[in-house]
């Protein structure tokens, strides 16, 4: 491998790395999402008892 083939390997990692954040972030939101959509849910059940 030459020097060019190192900064390609190179880049093409910090892109999966990047967007390996990028998903994590939207996943992070859609769990509070889902978590609020949860606690609506439960909220409504304890006052129907």
């Amino acid at each position: 491998m030459d020097s060019d083939d190192i900064k390609l390997i190179e880049d093409k990692l910090y892109l999966i790395e990047s967007n390996l954040r990028a998903l994590r972030e939207y996943l992070d939101e859609r769990i509070e999402e889902v978590e609020g959509l949860e606690d609506e849910i439960m909220a409504i059940v304890r006052k129907q008892k």
